[in-house]
């Protein structure tokens, strides 16, 4: 009786298809409430979609200005307090400060050109309800830009020395 082997079936148990099915349940039910509440959100106009990309396009721009930062002016690094302003000089030597006006309600930047008397000043965020930014011992720039109960909190490096 040679042809008498019994080949294997791989298959699930009831009870793994019954586990499964519950995982599922519950990461489609917690994936739709987080979206649900995103959406109420926006709805409700506390922080729009507009807002949420205005937060992230000022903080991808700090980043990106303090990762080509010659040196870091003020905070001092290695405080331990948050200010509303951050300066620094980049490699073209000019100042560049970042500062929130509460009575605007506005990121600023500030560049200060050398051959200039008068500041080139930009609004980066509007409509905004706070800013803050710190700096580490080892220069590393943390920031927060904040609407209504929202925010978005960054840090960055400088790469240049």
């Amino acid at each position: 009786m040679k042809g008498c082997q019994r080949k294997s079936r791989r298959s699930f148990s009831l009870v793994e298809v019954v586990v499964a099915c519950v995982l599922m349940a519950v990461l489609f039910y917690g994936g739709h409430a987080g979206l649900g509440t995103f959406a109420r959100r926006v709805g409700r106009g506390d922080l729009s979609a507009d807002q949420l990309q205005q937060l992230t396009k000022g903080s991808e721009t700090i980043a990106r200005e303090i990762r080509e930062a010659r040196q870091i002016i003020f905070p001092v690094p290695g405080s331990s307090s948050t200010n509303r302003i951050l300066f620094f000089r980049n490699f073209e030597g000019e100042i560049v400060a970042y500062y929130y006006r509460p009575d605007k309600r506005e990121l600023r930047k500030a560049v200060l050109v050398l051959d200039q008397i008068e500041p080139v000043v930009d609004i980066v965020v509007k409509n905004l309800d706070g800013a803050y930014f710190s700096v580490s011992a080892l220069d590393l720039v943390s920031w927060g830009l904040f609407v209504a109960d929202a925010g978005i909190l960054g840090s960055s490096g400088r790469k240049n020395q």
